[in-house]
């Protein structure tokens, strides 16, 4: 008779013999669904015992063991580690199946007799291949906090009702699928927890926090655990501006009859989670020029850029700076720039900047795409910042030129220039609305000024100039496709090709009393009455 891992070598060598890698390819639906479900049912058994070999070399790896431990004498510093060298799998990996197998793995008692699992359940059907590793681990993860507290009995019968409903042996004939046996489980795990949610509470309140990472490629991560009401506001904020709904919320009848010939959203290229990214900036610079925040040092929450003057005059892109500007936001940050020394810019806001802006050669920069050699940095941040971003932030707001020597001295404060005032700000706010891109739903509030004609084109920080754009549509104005000009003070708007490959130049509002106007007029050409 074979020993185990002979068995185990020739079911191996077997599936590799039989199993083609390119074999889905050539299945017709029904024999790729059915050979799918089967290959997970093997792999749930070969899971199950992988998890409970992780769970025995967990056991004979016992720190209470000393030297006599298995990953000791292994020349390993723990179980997991012995595992990962062994298998190859990752640290997390490892980790995961010791926990599985140590909860379902019978035990042995104070006296040496045998003892049944933690999870009895859940052991018996991982060990018929009829649950899986990840169902199990979910219901074990969700039900172990309500241990210490549940009466034995009641815990017992949760953990064979949900195993029932993941087999499909309770009420419903469908298999629960792992994340609907987690929901099951908390629900459980509330009904158990004799001690009701509020040590729950308080072991949340002791772990709520946001952390930002260092700089990685050009982005920054974010992590961290939200208390439930504050995850339930953002997933509420995020809702309201990207459901498909609200989303054709702001646009005229003309734009919601085109949304519909082409499928609403087909416009939108972004992924979801590039559009929660674009809704958070924009709430952030809404908050920050709300003025309700605490202020730092008489200006608004501000955050500082530096660029090299030299670099700032290389491009013509939008916005750029003349002789090393900088900017400001309407918030009343300061900006920057230095002729041949350094400047600093602020840009109200949250997303400011003050420049350390020195002159000099380009050798250190990168070619930016719109034009212009070099980047920035923001304070507090690591990664660099393109040149691109650096000029949209000079297209919402202001400058102010602040001179060095070359020692680092300053020695002349110029007059702040190109700021759109809080008073032209709202008026471009009545006339426009919100962000002028046709099916964008991005509110006024949240939107940033652009310069149509940027000021090293000659334009002018007048309203007749200025439209509003949300974060997004502002960061690829100069790569998206749309275009945006002004006649007779009046927005007017162009799709990409690849939207409207015959499109003109359409005005673009979403002024609640605007499209009144419009409505009124269009009636009364209906009419045939002579318009207002």
């Amino acid at each position: 008779m074979p020993s185990t891992r002979d068995a185990l070598e020739q079911l191996r060598s077997m599936l590799a013999r039989e199993l083609e890698f390119d074999r889905p390819a050539r299945c017709t639906d029904d024999e790729l669904l059915a050979e799918l479900g089967t290959l997970e049912a093997v792999g749930r058994l070969v899971d199950a015992h992988r998890s409970a070999y992780a769970g025995e070399v967990a056991e004979r790896s016992r720190v209470e063991l000393g030297d006599a431990r298995l990953s000791r004498r292994r020349g390993c510093r723990s179980a997991a580690e012995l595992i990962e060298r062994v298998t190859q799998v990752s640290g997390s990996e490892a980790r995961r199946r010791i926990a599985l197998g140590e909860a379902t793995r019978a035990r042995t008692g104070l006296r040496g007799d045998p003892a049944p699992a933690r999870y009895p359940a859940i052991a018996a059907a991982l060990a018929t291949g009829d649950l899986g590793v990840d169902a199990a681990a979910s219901v074990i993860r969700e039900l172990e906090p309500a241990r210490p507290v549940a009466d034995p009995s009641a815990f017992a019968a949760a953990e064979r009702a949900l195993v029932d409903e993941a087999i499909a042996a309770g009420e419903s004939p469908v298999r629960c699928t792992a994340d609907e046996l987690r929901v099951q489980a908390q629900a459980w795990s509330t009904l158990l927890d004799q001690d009701g949610r509020e040590p729950d509470d308080e072991r949340a309140m002791r772990r709520r926090g946001l952390r930002l990472g260092r700089a990685r490629g050009g982005l920054v991560p974010l992590a961290g655990e939200l208390m439930p009401e504050v995850a339930a506001q953002l997933r509420r904020l995020f809702d309201a501006y990207l459901s498909p709904r609200s989303g054709l919320g702001f646009q005229t009848a003309e734009e919601r009859a085109e949304s519909a010939g082409r499928g609403a959203g087909a416009g939108e290229q972004r992924t979801a989670d590039q559009q929660r990214h674009d809704v958070l900036a924009a709430a952030l610079d809404s908050a920050a020029r709300s003025g309700e925040h605490p202020s730092i040092g008489g200006a608004p929450p501000t955050v500082l850029v530096s660029v090299r003057a030299a670099d700032l005059r290389g491009g013509g892109g939008r916005g750029g700076g003349g002789d090393g500007r900088g900017e400001r936001d309407e918030g009343g940050g300061r900006g920057g720039g230095g002729d041949d020394g350094r400047g600093e810019r602020d840009e109200g806001g949250g997303r400011g900047g003050g420049g350390d802006l020195r002159g000099g050669d380009d050798r250190h920069g990168g070619r930016d795409g719109v034009g212009g050699r070099g980047v920035a940095y923001a304070e507090g941040v690591d990664a660099p910042i393109s040149l691109r971003a650096v000029r949209r932030m000079i297209c919402t707001g202001g400058t102010q030129s602040v001179v060095f020597d070359d020692a680092g001295r300053l020695i002349a404060l110029g007059s702040p220039e190109r700021c759109f005032t809080p008073h032209q700000r709202r008026a471009i706010t009545v006339r426009d609305g919100g962000c002028i891109i046709p099916g964008c739903s991005v509110p006024a509030a949240w939107c940033e000024i652009h310069h149509v004609v940027p000021d090293a084109a000659g334009g002018a920080t007048h309203p007749d100039n200025g439209v509003l754009l949300c974060w997004f549509h502002h960061r690829s104005i100069d790569t998206s496709g749309w275009g945006i000009r002004m006649i007779r003070g009046v927005p007017h708007v162009r799709p990409p090709a690849w939207l409207d490959p015959g499109g003109g130049w359409r005005p673009s509002t979403k002024s609640p009393t605007r499209l009144a106007d419009r409505r009124e007029r269009e009636a009364a050409r209906a009419r045939g009455a002579p318009a207002a």
